[in-house]
């Protein structure tokens, strides 16, 4: 759709949206920052919910697309590669420019588990018949669902003992 035969139009567009997503994650994480602060929601909460899902919103958005052009490898290469790249690079470039991330015992055990839960959960849909069903869609977007509600519910929880102390 936006590409040209001259690499040169091409790299130029690249850069010109590589800037413009930059630029528009700094308004994202500023304003959802605002945000939490507003609604007294914890800023992990807002990072776990709002900034994760602003983030992954072009990764949909190209998975809708692969999708519908019956191009699975993309959508599945776009999920696997992005995840990886989370963990790994972001994740790296992070504690390698601070030297430190501090992880608290618990949001480890609860959200490392529950992200080493679902990527065995893919690989066993994956792995059994080398194809994802929509059936198997609807139960990953409940298995969300319910990480949705009980992230909002265990803060709620936290807050109001704060408040109560």
């Amino acid at each position: 759709m936006f590409c040209s035969e001259s690499i040169i139009v091409n790299v130029l567009l690249f850069v010109v949206g590589l800037v413009l997503l930059l630029k528009g994650s700094d308004w994202f994480v500023e304003g959802a920052s605002s945000i939490a602060r507003k609604l007294k929601v914890s800023e992990l909460i807002i990072g776990l919910t709002m900034v994760s899902m602003g983030t992954s919103l072009p990764e949909l958005a190209t998975n809708v697309y692969a999708s519908f052009n019956h191009e699975s490898s993309i959508a599945m290469g776009n999920i696997v590669g992005s995840n990886i790249t989370n963990v790994l690079l972001i994740l790296g470039a992070g504690v390698c420019m601070v030297k430190t991330i501090t992880i608290p015992k618990p949001l480890f055990k609860r959200d490392g588990m529950i992200m080493f839960g679902t990527t065995l959960l893919l690989c066993i849909m994956a792995f059994t018949g080398d194809t994802i069903w929509r059936f198997e869609g609807i139960i990953l977007l409940v298995v969300f669902s319910i990480y949705m509600y009980f992230l909002v519910k265990t803060d709620n929880l936290s807050m109001q003992e704060e408040e109560s102390s």
